[in-house]
């Protein structure tokens, strides 16, 4: 699974061109395999949002070209803010904690990703940083 994360107007999102690919419209960061359990777990541990709650909101802002996909999910503010406070001594101990979730041990995440995931989190919060200067939302892009 490709997952894009980008920054966008609710405007932009409606007027999406679904036959373009996401990079070649919004300015992206990409990671396989984030989707929305692990992100909800994710502002778990970072903001302390009940996992299946945070998960849970993050579904019902779908927005799917086809029922197959792509989908475009709208992250919630707490987890954007959180993630745009981390800093890589912050962020190491969620980062521990998270890849020794279940869906992350099922695609073989090991003590030894620590860095590779601490480098994702700053990634993810400059992104995050971003949407907020601008007054526009952060959003993941899933597709198979």
């Amino acid at each position: 699974m490709i997952t894009d994360f980008f920054v966008a107007s609710p405007e932009e999102i409606r007027h999406l061109d679904w036959t373009r690919s996401i990079g070649d419209i919004f300015q992206c960061a990409q990671f396989e395999s984030v989707d929305t359990v692990k992100l909800g777990h994710l502002e778990y541990l970072l903001v302390g949002t009940e996992s299946y709650e945070a998960t849970r909101q993050m579904d019902g802002s779908e927005i799917k070209a086809e029922k197959e996909g792509p989908w475009i999910y709208t992250l919630n503010d707490r987890l954007v803010r959180a993630m745009s406070a981390l800093t890589p001594e912050s962020a190491l101990d969620p980062v521990r904690k998270w890849i020794e979730t279940e869906e992350w041990q099922a695609d073989r995440a090991t003590p030894e990703s620590v860095d590779g995931f601490v480098e994702m989190l700053i990634d993810l919060g400059k992104l995050a940083s971003r949407a907020l200067a601008s007054g526009k939302n952060m959003y993941l892009y899933m597709s198979l």
